[in-house]
């Protein structure tokens, strides 16, 4: 006997177009695809009549924080969160600028014991502390993947353990991840200099508020820091990954750097996406890179058609609206959003803007660029990560729906075609009809041990 069969369901796969087939699952893996008339035969201790619905391979946020507001909360808040949207693994950025032998461990351990969604890590290396001990880290926690910054260096990130490098220190830390098999290199990339410049010289108090931040930060020191960042990691040979990224011009950049020779993925998100959309938010939709245009979202919607967009993060962070003041240039950065990475790209498809194989393509490259064995594919022996959408329900985006300790959402309000109803994790349903109904702790560690 079987623990689980979903019969019914269209499914989503990075091929071809939506089908319907029954699921077997047993153990948490899936053990057997087919017709209904074939998987009816086994025997199972619970049935999903998923009928009506397309069943998507879990979502793999690969941009996520925690800590932002209530790090002894967050564990448990945001991944349940996350998991009403469909997300069943996590890619969680954690830096700091003490060294990570202790707190690590702790930090690991809060996750297993109060997560209800699988997660794995991207470790900051910041300093040369962290650099030295590198291939420590890698070993001892199973790491596949770090973080730096181009920006961040006047230190005004350092509560959160944010600090940016200087070029000869990220060149040192690519040559060190170069010799870690398929290692990842996340490089957030915004020109430091045009950034303080554009604070201090380029204020226009005419513009609206997203449209200021914008100015101040604008799409070339995006496409500086990607061009000057690929040169180091291309005369290496290391892999880069370019997190959020906001712009036609930055696309256009990655593209010309792929071309060249730079082992280089990209990742986009939600709110950029949505750009115009979220025009009117204001500082509640304040992130860096900031938010763009409406012709910006559309060659993004284009570059995720084409294949040039590798994965989708939500660059999540549990900020309150408390820091989102009325003047945008002191407003606090970032804003949650993992909820909303499956309805926004089940929009674009049910608006034709992209395929269900597109989706399916983008959770297959964040599995296999961040080393998630048995993620992010439907198919025998993977994982039952699996969310089940109505891609008939069309609704306004609803905060406290989206949002886990934040009381706020910038995407309020903004209708979106395309919801889960239930979010299923190793073959088990942790959501259901948007409640969380399975009990913290479920959530797994993935380490990478080469």
């Amino acid at each position: 006997m079987i623990d689980l069969r979903i019969d019914g369901g269209r499914l989503v796969r990075p091929r071809g177009e939506p089908r319907v087939e029954s699921i077997a699952i047993h153990e948490g893996r899936i053990v057997a695809l087919g017709d209904y008339e074939q998987l009816r035969l086994l025997e199972a201790r619970e049935v999903i009549d998923a009928g009506g619905l397309h069943v998507f391979a879990g979502v793999i946020d690969t941009h996520f924080h925690i800590g932002f507001s209530d790090p002894e909360r967050e564990w448990d808040t945001e991944p349940r969160a996350a998991a009403r949207g469909g997300v069943t693994t996590l890619l969680v950025y954690y830096r700091s600028l003490d060294l990570y032998d202790e707190l690590l461990p702790a930090f690991i351990e809060q996750a297993r014991r109060d997560s209800v969604v699988d997660f794995a890590i991207h470790l900051g290396i910041l300093h040369d502390g962290h650099l030295e001990r590198f291939r420590e880290y890698v070993e001892r926690f199973g790491l596949h993947s770090l973080k730096m910054y181009t920006t961040y260096k006047g230190g005004d990130m350092r509560q959160f353990g944010i600090l940016g490098q200087d070029d000869g220190f990220i060149y040192d830390v690519l040559r060190a991840a170069e010799a870690v098999p398929d290692f990842t290199v996340n490089v957030h990339c915004e020109n430091d200099e045009l950034v303080e410049r554009g604070r201090a010289h380029w204020v226009d108090r005419d513009l609206p508020p997203l449209a200021l931040h914008s100015h101040i930060r604008p799409p070339i020191a995006e496409v500086e820091a990607i061009r000057r960042v690929s040169l180091l990691a291309r005369a290496v040979g290391a892999r880069l990954f370019v997190p959020h990224v906001s712009s036609a011009e930055a696309v256009a950049a990655t593209n010309a750097e792929r071309k060249a020779g730079t082992r280089i993925y990209v990742e986009t998100c939600p709110h950029y996406l949505l750009a115009g959309e979220l025009a009117s938010a204001g500082p509640l939709a304040k992130v860096n890179p900031p938010v763009r245009t409406g012709e910006d979202a559309a060659a993004l919607w284009d570059a995720l058609a084409a294949g040039q967009i590798d994965a989708i993060g939500s660059d999540h962070a549990a900020t309150m609206e408390a820091s989102k003041r009325e003047d945008i240039l002191v407003s606090r950065p970032g804003f949650p959003g993992s909820a909303l990475i499956l309805p926004t790209l089940a929009d674009g498809i049910a608006r034709g803007r992209i395929k269900f194989s597109d989706y399916g393509r983008l959770q297959v490259n964040a599995a296999q660029l961040f080393a998630l064995p048995g993620k992010g594919l439907i198919r025998t022996g993977f994982d039952a990560d699996l969310a089940l959408v109505d891609m008939t329900a069309r609704r306004p985006v609803d905060a406290d729906w989206a949002s886990g300790i934040s009381d706020f959402s910038p995407y309020a309000g903004i209708e979106l075609t395309g919801w889960p109803v239930r979010t299923i994790l190793r073959g088990r349903t942790i959501v259901l009809d948007g409640e969380v109904v399975d009990e913290p702790g479920r959530g797994r560690y993935l380490r990478w041990d080469g």
